[in-house]
């Protein structure tokens, strides 16, 4: 029987053996080579059922090395040829220097259904998924090289649920090595090395109501990457405008039924995008402080209502039936801002504390006297970011009966953290609608007609 061409299993030591980890934690007890493990581990590798095992396990690096081991008649010789092999591979060597002294991670990309390749966004590290979807995810690590590789270097990506029933673990590996088409070995300064891990939720194997938390890191235990694949159906998939993406995130539960609120605050690319084309709007980026990924400001309210009409010209085709952009009503701002059907009472969006609010705030405290992208910091519950802080939003809303100035919330890089309150509202806060400034900007709601 040929065996390269059959599904085997390896089986030392009356042990089925499960990985490779496995396989080296056996190869580690087999001091003498008198003893049965040790003999089974030489048979199993002469008569070529281990590298077929490897191959098996996607270790073809490995199984290479292992078919050009030189026979011998020496037991003792041979075992120590495959312990430099095997050990050497997938065992920590606290001798070598770090990985990140030959490479640099330089981009995380996705793949969702074997449709085209997503940037991971560096900065919160989240992959959306539909609850319900049972398909493929694919993940792409690009490096750079700082110089030639001279040593193996292990990477394992880690997938770990948080179901509460059957949590569980998976874990690919996949090896930088001279050996394999990931070889470092031979390259020059500031050469692309592409490594991917396919389907790493087993085509909907994994629970399907769980998120997952993805790391991938060296044998020496450094994490390259940590990210998270989060099943939700609060977030429809980006929309986009001439290249230019925004998402918008479902909020359940206000008295006047679902709506959506912009992940983001809107940014100087997305206003552009629209600007460019109608004749509407005066400046096609009005900003002080520059930067395509951070929010545009110094619009009025005016402005943002001219804008808001235009994106729905774009979008009156791919809109969910009967929704439509406006600015968020003030009590809607409100109740996503506190993190809606998941409100914790935070005095803030996203955090209670005054202590944790760098972490979520973009405020005088640590703004250095200007706006920031988008993003940068933690989200609230309901995923939206920045709403404390960076940019007042404008909201529909007059501010009373007897005050026909608009509304704005939230706070932003110009004030202390008790304006960044959710709950913070004040007359002295409050515009008309043409008023303009570099700390006031806005979010967009998808409201039902």
């Amino acid at each position: 029987m040929d065996i390269k061409n059959h599904h085997i299993a390896l089986y030392l030591d009356n042990t089925w053996v499960t990985d490779t980890h496995a396989l080296t934690q056996m190869l580690q007890q087999c001091v003498d080579v008198s003893s049965i493990l040790t003999k089974e581990f030489l048979e199993a590798s002469s008569n070529g059922l281990l590298s077929v095992w490897l191959r098996q396990q996607d270790e073809f690096a490995l199984a290479d090395k292992i078919e050009r081991i030189a026979a011998s008649d020496d037991d003792k010789t041979y075992l120590d040829e495959l312990k430099r092999i095997l050990l050497n591979i997938t065992a920590s060597d606290t001798r070598r220097p770090p990985l990140t002294d030959y490479v640099v991670l330089e981009e995380v990309m996705y793949r969702i259904s074997n449709e085209k390749w997503e940037k991971l966004d560096n900065n919160t590290g989240y992959i959306i998924l539909n609850p319900d979807y049972q398909g493929e995810c694919d993940i792409k690590l690009v490096f750079r090289s700082k110089k030639p590789i001279k040593a193996v270097y292990p990477l394992s990506l880690k997938v770990t649920t948080n179901a509460e029933k059957g949590n569980t673990p998976t874990t690919e590996k996949g090896y930088l090595s001279e050996d394999n088409h990931l070889s470092l070995g031979g390259k020059t300064k500031n050469e692309t090395i592409e490594m991917c891990f396919n389907d790493i939720l087993r085509k909907g194997k994994l629970p399907s109501e769980a998120n997952y938390h993805i790391t991938l890191s060296d044998d020496g235990g450094r994490v390259l990457l940590d990210c998270k694949i989060l099943r939700q159906k609060e977030s429809i998939w980006p929309l986009e405008v001439d290249g230019v993406k925004f998402t918008m995130i479902r909020v359940e539960g206000h008295p006047t039924g679902t709506f959506y609120l912009g992940e983001t605050q809107v940014t100087q690319a997305l206003w552009k995008a629209i600007a460019q084309k109608t004749n509407t709007l005066e400046n096609d980026n009005p900003s002080h402080f520059k930067g395509s990924n951070r929010p545009v400001e110094c619009v009025s309210w005016d402005d943002c209502n001219k804008f808001i009409e235009e994106l729905n010209k774009q979008f009156q085709d791919s809109l969910p039936k009967g929704y439509v952009f406006a600015l968020p009503t003030e009590s809607q701002w409100e109740y996503a801002a506190r993190g809606g059907n998941k409100n914790r009472g935070n005095n803030y969006s996203g955090c209670n504390d005054q202590t944790e609010l760098e972490q979520y705030a973009w405020y005088d405290k640590n703004s250095k006297g200007t706006t920031h992208d988008v993003k940068r910091l933690k989200p609230n519950e309901l995923n939206l970011f920045d709403m404390s802080g960076n940019v007042w939003e404008w909201c529909q809303d007059f501010f009373s009966e007897s005050n026909p100035f608009r509304v704005i919330r939230g706070g932003s890089w110009d004030v202390s953290a008790n304006y960044c309150k959710v709950l913070f509202r004040r007359t002295g806060f409050c515009l008309t609608p043409f008023n303009r400034g570099n700390y006031v900007g806005f979010r967009l709601a998808l409201v039902q007609q």
